[in-house]
């Protein structure tokens, strides 16, 4: 049985620093308390949706002028999609608008042509269906989490590889994390949105 590498393209938004350490705190908790190691594959982000990996990138200006204007997210629940855990985003439906926008720079874009590694939701990625019971016991054992306000930091585009067997191959996105390398190939800061009062302070995390 022999191996081959596949390739992923993914658009995500990224948070700012600090709250990017608390989404870190649930995955390195995933990984130390359940060993799964899909929580720390890849970065805390929100993926927006899987691109064709031959498909071209837009340059950062027009990147750039479709993610405007700035917008707020907020946490809400652990949620789980397709077997995957998520941490559920609300943002108003500025995300949806923002995927609408920045997938106009893509007129040759196929989401049928785009093979993914987990499902395209409004919340960031934590885990994929490594254990057999589902999430259920692990989303009652962290509880509740506290909701978390911030601004879309940053638009990036990622590629990932991943070293698999035929068995993999023919399941696709199956245990992709086992053996994968991560690129970001292109990075759009965000402006920042003005600040309220609302948005000023922000519950942390509970030690686990």
């Amino acid at each position: 049985m022999g191996n081959i590498t596949m390739g992923y393209r993914l658009c995500a938004l990224f948070p700012p620093g600090s709250v990017e350490k608390e989404i870190a705190q649930v995955q390195e908790k995933l990984f130390k308390s359940w060993g799964l190691v899909s929580a720390l594959a890849l970065p805390p982000l929100i993926p927006l949706f899987f691109l064709p990996p031959d498909l071209p990138i837009p340059d950062r200006v027009k990147l750039k002028a479709a993610a405007d204007p700035a917008f707020y997210c907020s946490t809400q629940n652990l949620v789980t999609l397709e077997g995957h855990l998520f941490w559920e985003v609300l943002s108003s439906g500025r995300l949806k608008a923002l995927k609408s926008s920045i997938k106009q720079l893509f007129p040759r874009f196929n989401q049928r042509e785009a093979p993914r590694l987990f499902p395209e939701f409004e919340g960031f990625f934590l885990s994929s269906p490594e254990i057999e019971q589902g999430f259920k016991e692990v989303i009652t054992c962290i509880g509740s989490l506290p909701v978390i306000r911030f601004p879309a930091a940053a638009l990036s585009v990622l590629t990932v590889d991943n070293l698999c067997s035929d068995r993999h191959r023919r399941l696709p996105g199956s245990g992709w994390w086992e053996s994968i390398q991560w690129e970001e190939i292109i990075a759009v800061p965000l402006k920042k949105p003005k600040l309220k009062r609302a948005d000023s302070g922000r519950p942390h995390l509970p030690d686990f």
